[in-house]
């Protein structure tokens, strides 16, 4: 401790606290310590709040508290904090009021990270959500939120219906609330039944667009390199017409190697980076899942791998993370599934996949199903947990495998119903550019070329058949201007270069999308 200490009296009990460190962590101190204070010269302090001694003495520990502890080699915090980890909720609910308090930044982010890690839970997250709004914490209110529209379904109805009439239509309305249509409104007559106040029943109705979805982002991994010659990552966003960057790709280097086949994906609000082999051949993998908040800006631990892979395919279907396939230790591929559900942080085996690569084939989840592209289609159904594989050569096509990632937006293939496949099952079938004026010059481009870009609008296909194709799609191709017409064109590669940004762009790292967080609130 420094060498001048102050007293901070709370009823009877006296705290002696390095000034110096107090100053430093708390804004309120600062002020009140300061010569423009009469009595910044005490050598003691009267605590008048409405708080409980342990809250304070937990407070001061954490000033104090110069020890961190890592983590599952991933993330480190205070020792003074890990007890909050797994226990001590509400002692952690009153510690963040008195953050607020007393204008603590620093101790404000460190509980922040705890709850983001620890504690957002349906059970936990409406008090949270409404305790920071209370005290203006926006950045923690909002993952909250966030979380709350995601888990709407599993939220504690005993909770719901306690809600303020206009915290209630925040969630029910909200184009981003993961519910059934019907679940939202049995909520509202439940949150109904137990209000008595009538009065209020008129202006809570579900004023939710039957047309209007969630905004869609777009992103893909680039890369920089250094005067060093070494390779920073970076996740950018892609508009459609501009390319900028998001964050830098979490470091996950180790000893200096760059990591090879790791897979970048998203959902809801957050990117996650996943796998990789720190080096081809060295049998030395990234075990650890990444994910970045969008809303807070921020990366956080998230799991750890059951099993080393890279060049894997990653996707979400629904609540649950896969990770497919790739290349595991000694450079053996890998048939074997792993599905992660996020929401109970449990990892299962799933059916394997029935073709095994090298390289991350194209893939894409189209309602709630996966379609994965190698000598035939590959369809998996987590409803039955099967394959089923359709034979390209059964229907007619002439599909060539490519360095392709399918995504959500620039569509590459259209779906259509065929008399091969059983029920409503999806094939493959090759489509051309849409633009309605195109040169010579611009055609060579699209020469035994795949691509389409329908950017989610109305398809008539090649079959005659009107189709709304979205969901799929190429993320990293990039609009340049030909010369000759100086019309927009569409440019694929497996590495481009973006040379006003610098930037190389590798697909087979990854692309991927999430919500706007802009539209949070929509």
């Amino acid at each position: 401790m420094g060498d001048e200490l102050i007293t901070l009296i709370f009823e009877k009990n006296r705290f002696e606290v390095d000034k110096k460190k107090l100053i430093s962590k708390s804004r309120y101190f600062e002020c009140l310590l300061s010569h423009n204070f009469s009595d910044s010269q005490n050598k003691e302090h009267v605590i008048n709040y409405d708080i409980t001694i342990s809250t304070l003495q937990n407070f001061i520990k954490w000033v104090h508290d110069t020890e961190h502890v890592v983590i599952e080699n991933s993330y480190s915090i205070k020792s003074s904090m890990i007890k909050y980890e797994k226990d001590n909720f509400a002692d952690l609910l009153n510690l963040l009021q008195l953050s607020t308090l007393f204008m603590v930044d620093d101790l404000i982010n460190d509980i922040t990270d705890i709850i983001v890690l620890n504690w957002l839970h349906p059970e936990q997250i409406i008090d949270v959500w409404l305790l920071t709004q209370e005290l203006g914490i926006n950045v923690l209110r909002d993952i909250c939120f966030a979380v709350c529209l995601d888990r709407f379904i599993h939220l504690p109805i005993r909770s719901l219906i306690k809600l303020p009439v206009n915290n209630l239509r925040q969630l029910l309305e909200n184009v981003n609330v993961r519910s059934p249509e019907k679940y939202l409104h049995s909520v509202l007559s439940m949150w109904v039944e137990h209000n008595v106040d009538r009065s209020v029943i008129d202006i809570c109705n579900i004023n939710r667009s039957k047309t209007e979805k969630s905004t869609i982002l777009h992103y893909m991994v680039g890369y920089k390199t250094e005067n060093s010659g070494s390779k920073k990552g970076y996740i950018c966003l892609w508009d459609g017409v501009r390319l900028s960057e998001v964050t830098e790709l979490k470091d996950v280097k180790n000893s200096g190697k760059e990591i090879v086949g790791m897979q970048v994906t998203g959902r809801g609000f957050s990117i996650y980076i996943i796998g990789g082999e720190y080096g081809l051949g060295t049998g030395q993998f990234n075990m650890i899942i990444w994910r970045y908040c969008l809303i807070s800006k921020k990366w956080y631990y998230f799991a750890r791998l059951p099993s080393p892979r890279r060049h894997m395919v990653v996707a979400f279907l629904g609540n649950c993370l896969i990770a497919i396939g790739g290349v595991g230790r000694h450079r053996l591929k890998l048939s074997s599934v792993d599905m992660l559900n996020i929401h109970t942080g449990k990892w299962s085996k799933i059916a394997n996949v029935p073709e095994c690569f090298t390289e991350v084939p194209p893939y894409c989840v189209i309602k709630k199903k996966l379609f994965l592209l190698k000598s035939s289609l590959h369809i998996y159904c987590p409803e039955t947990d099967l394959w089923k594989t359709v034979m390209l050569s059964s229907v007619g096509l002439a599909l060539e495998e490519s360095d392709i990632r399918m995504e959500h937006g620039i569509t590459i293939f259209g779906l259509k119903d065929s008399d091969t496949t059983e029920n409503d099952e999806t094939v493959l079938t090759r489509i051309s550019n849409t633009q309605k004026r195109i040169c010579n010059e611009c055609l060579k481009l699209y020469t035994d070329s795949p691509m389409v870009h329908t950017m989610g609008v109305p398809y008539v296909g090649v079959f005659g058949i009107d189709m709304f194709v979205s969901g799929i799609g190429v993320i990293f191709i990039l609009r340049k201007h030909c010369e000759s017409c100086n019309n927009e064109y569409l440019q694929l590669d497996n590495e481009v270069e973006n040379d006003k940004q610098e930037l190389t762009l590798v697909p087979r790292v990854g692309s991927c999308y999430t919500i706007d967080p802009k539209t949070l609130y929509n």
